[in-house]
């Protein structure tokens, strides 16, 4: 397919590189800006499909399942029938589609893509589409060769892109995301790049959401399921540890970035906060009544419990994270405005009147969200966690530190949130000093140089109302 003289692919991808690339020439002198994420959680789309009239592989249950034959019949203007899922797993029967017969193609069926490439043509004795390549997109058109699409398709793309956005910011951080293939969601990624193609660096900026609570909208404290590795899992304890090892996974793929590996930063992770009473939830069996959602009930302890074993299954892996979201015109009615989806850390509606002014004012989940951290450790660590639902709060690090580093400080992130009283802190193994600034809510522990190679342990609790008095 050629559009204004260029292959297809050819012609999106120069358009969307230029796009980056004008992107980058706005943002060159804003010191903030350290990097890109280059596409959000890109997918495989059609390519790699067995059978075009089969969607039977694809792992997602949600919404209207269909496979790319009916797609290219509704676009041609066909009307089909299809499954709808109306939440994960709960099929809501057939219904049809595209009733009133609309062709999405300007000119007609006749100049619908993949009949332009022979897929299919439409039948000279019924006049509807044939299916002539099931196939199709099960190997490569040209060669016949089977289709690797990180190797073949992911990374000259990412080269391309990089190359239009260092043309401006040379030393622009490329984030590069996992495909998306819901046939294999558990697939491994091995991204091997070259050092000319890591240039300033990449970053391996995989997405992590609880899968069964985001696609189900409903949390069990007991059960859960690694969406890493699909492993199932009973226990509180038992699931954090699960969850933190699949996310752990991510570390070893980007063993395969560049010589030596690159960093890993879950680029998105998070919890609906409409659990239980999602736009489309259906009754609970037997009782015929519907879930309330925590914001019905101002009741957020399943969300807070929910976004705290995120929390810890992220400390179990050691990595860096951003949250989703922060959207400032989420709603208790519309959620985040898109794609029915809630997962703002704040909500207007949230905001009692007259606490407009309070900092955390429409904050939800706060408690698990606003949690001590390791800033930076004259180290390797072991160890961390936070111990959210402990009366004294408890947070605990475990490092080994490295006497070849120029500095002996390690630097904890002490919220006032967290420790409104003041802490406690107690040194179990190695030795040194520490002090506590309450202006930048940082813990500062300095270990000695006498115990510089050993193990240091370091525990912070909560100083209680009654303790403080």
């Amino acid at each position: 397919t050629i559009i204004d003289g260029e292959p297809v692919q050819q012609y999106l991808q120069g358009h969307f590189c230029a796009a980056m690339a004008k992107v980058a020439e706005t943002l060159v002198n804003e010191p903030n800006v350290v990097g890109f994420d280059i596409l959000n959680e890109p997918s495989v789309g059609f390519v790699g499909v067995q059978d075009a009239r089969d969607i039977g592989p694809n792992n997602y249950y949600v919404g209207w399942r269909v496979d790319p034959w009916s797609a290219m019949k509704m676009g041609a203007g066909e009307t089909c029938e299809v499954e709808y899922f109306a939440s994960f797993m709960f099929l809501d029967g057939k219904r049809e589609l595209n009733t009133e017969q609309v062709c999405a193609w300007r000119d007609g069926p006749t100049s619908c893509v993949w009949r332009e490439n022979d897929v299919w043509e439409m039948s000279k004795s019924t006049g509807k589409p044939r299916l002539l390549q099931p196939r199709y997109f099960a190997t490569n058109p040209r060669t016949g060769d089977s289709i690797d699409f990180l190797k073949d398709y992911g990374i000259p793309f990412w080269r391309l892109a990089a190359e239009a956005i260092r043309t401006h910011i040379p030393h622009a951080i490329i984030y590069a995301e996992p495909i998306l293939d819901m046939t294999n969601p558990s697939k491994e990624h091995k991204p091997i790049l070259t050092a000319d193609d890591v240039g300033a660096g990449f970053v391996w900026a995989s997405h992590y959401y609880d899968g069964m609570t985001l696609m189900t909208k409903s949390f069990s404290r007991y059960m859960g399921m690694d969406s890493v590795k699909q492993n199932l899992s009973i226990g509180m304890r038992v699931i954090e540890k699960s969850y933190g090892k699949g996310i752990s996974h991510f570390k070893h793929e980007a063993a395969h970035m560049e010589p030596g590996g690159c960093p890993v930063l879950i680029g998105e992770c998070g919890i609906p906060f409409d659990l239980d009473g999602g736009k489309q939830r259906k009754p609970l069996f037997f009782s015929g009544r519907k879930p309330k959602a925590a914001f019905e009930t101002n009741d957020f302890k399943k969300c807070t419990s929910a976004m705290d074993r995120t929390m810890c299954a992220l400390e179990v892996a050691q990595v860096s994270y951003t949250i989703w979201c922060y959207e400032l015109d989420n709603t208790n009615k519309y959620g985040d405005g898109w794609n029915g989806e809630d997962l703002s850390l704040f909500s207007r509606d949230q905001v009692i009147p007259g606490d407009e002014d309070n900092l955390y004012a429409g904050g939800r989940s706060l408690l698990a969200v606003i949690r001590p951290y390791p800033v930076r450790v004259a180290g390797d660590v072991v160890t961390f966690s936070f111990s959210l639902y402990r009366k004294d709060r408890k947070f605990e690090l475990i490092f080994k530190a490295d006497h070849n580093l120029a500095t002996k400080e390690t630097e904890v992130f002490l919220p006032k949130y967290q420790y409104p009283h003041g802490v406690k802190v107690t040194v179990h193994a190695g030795g040194g000093s520490y002090k506590v600034d309450w202006e930048s809510q940082t813990l500062t522990y300095t270990h000695s140089e006498a115990v510089s190679s050993i193990k240091h342990h370091v525990v912070v609790t909560k100083v209680l109302a009654q303790q403080a008095s």
